[in-house]
């Protein structure tokens, strides 16, 4: 890696925490922020279950080492 990655890899925590930070500033409790205050839609959730399922997670580096990222 060289320096411009590390600085998009620096850019990119820095924003995530931010983000965090604001929205947990808004937040009554801990549960409150971890439920989305319970007015996340449907289709948010759905899709937040379907990016974070174990294919990504386990099957997308394998199948990458194996060949490369054409699949996605």
């Amino acid at each position: 890696m060289n320096s411009l990655d590390y600085l998009v890899l620096l850019a990119y925590v820095a924003v995530i925490v931010l983000l965090s930070g604001s929205f947990f500033s808004r937040s009554k409790s801990l549960k409150d922020y971890l439920l989305g205050g319970r007015n996340i839609p449907w289709w948010a959730a759905a899709l937040s279950g379907l990016a974070i399922s174990s294919n990504s997670l386990l099957g997308a580096p394998g199948q990458a080492f194996k060949s490369d990222f054409t699949f996605m």
